[in-house]
């Protein structure tokens, strides 16, 4: 029924994103590919193999869009996991954080769960910290030992800022700082189905509701505006 197809033209037409003819080929080949498989029911390697080869692109409009298709397969197909798995591997940085954004809520735990792991302890910053941002937006509090290791040895400023920001939501559920102007007053950051959340809360609010009855209802679903993760 080329629904994946008719939606990304309809998006690609009214984008201000400067257009590229052999970018738009292959995203349309995984594309194809992936309503392909949607629409019969069935995955082989051929039908896989554009999916992955966007996947695995350095550009914006393919490793942007492309990976929430090949996540979305890896919650029933072994082909799939494998072929992410190979990506989390490979020689080259970006194909390695390209692995990171095919993880997905429909992907196995443990699989999830592994890769974080591996992507944490990888030489790369920037692949450590997707690692550590994908741990948060998953809320694979399983995650938080790992974080915590890694937050303890790691060098780069952005990374470690990272590590330290998901560990704090994760771990504690919230993230209270005081206001540097107003010792009366704190900032407060929650996990929120497609992001964060942030607001304000007096020293006596937080002392007549506690710190959960806030965060409870910073975090409410009718206070969200939920979305495709990426």
């Amino acid at each position: 029924m080329k629904q994946t197809r008719t939606r990304f033209e309809r998006w690609l037409e009214g984008s201000l994103t400067k257009r590229s003819a052999e970018l738009e080929k292959l995203l349309f080949a995984a594309i194809d590919a992936y309503d392909i498989i949607l629409d019969e029911n069935r995955l082989d390697a051929a039908l896989l193999a554009p999916i992955v080869e966007a996947a695995c692109d350095s550009h914006a409009l393919l490793y942007e869009n492309v990976p929430r298709f090949l996540g979305k397969l890896t919650a029933e197909s072994p082909l799939a996991r494998e072929s992410v798995e190979r990506m989390a591997v490979d020689s080259k940085s970006h194909v390695r954080f390209n692995a990171i954004l095919c993880l997905r809520k429909e992907t196995p735990p443990d699989f999830t769960l592994r890769l974080l792991q591996q992507g944490l302890r990888d030489k790369s910053s920037r692949v450590r910290t997707k690692a550590a941002d994908w741990a948060g937006r998953l809320l694979v509090a399983e995650l938080v030992p790992d974080l915590e290791a890694a937050f303890a040895k790691e060098k780069h400023e952005t990374t470690k800022g990272t590590l330290e920001f998901e560990l704090r939501l994760l771990r504690d559920g919230y993230i209270l700082e005081p206001d540097e102007d107003d010792d009366d007053h704190f900032s407060i950051t929650v996990r929120i189905p497609n992001g964060t959340r942030g607001g304000w809360v007096s020293r006596s609010e937080l002392d007549q509701r506690g710190i959960q009855a806030i965060v409870a209802e910073l975090t409410l679903e009718r206070f969200c505006h939920h979305s495709e993760m990426y």
